[in-house]
């Protein structure tokens, strides 16, 4: 089944406004692993998800190897916010400070005087 560029990114919006998240796990010799992940909200969409999944993906490597391949060059935070339109957008995990460090080198200088 050949796809179009603009039917593949309806394809990866539906699946994902169905509860779908898709994640690209680069592998050794180069090519890349699409996983795709259903969230709690994705049950009720179970018969319509499993359709289009077998569909269109199943039977179809090279129809995944170019969703894997768009994913992988879309930014990251494009497929995150799925869902209610009211919902905060989930803001992307931050770094800890490094407060804990300084304190530590701290009290190691202490009892070094």
């Amino acid at each position: 089944m050949k796809m179009l560029e603009p039917d593949l990114v309806a394809l990866v919006e539906e699946l994902e406004a169905l509860g779908v998240r898709f994640t690209v796990v680069p592998r050794l010799d180069g090519s890349l692993r699409l996983n795709t992940w259903r969230m709690q909200e994705s049950w009720l969409n179970r018969d319509r998800i499993n359709q289009l999944l077998a569909e269109r993906l199943e039977n179809a490597p090279e129809v995944a190897a170019r969703i894997g391949q768009w994913i992988s060059t879309r930014p990251a935070d494009a497929g995150v916010s799925r869902g209610d339109p009211g919902a905060p957008a989930r803001s992307p995990r931050q770094p800890k400070a490094r407060q804990k460090s300084v304190k530590r080198q701290r009290d190691v200088h202490r009892t070094e005087s």
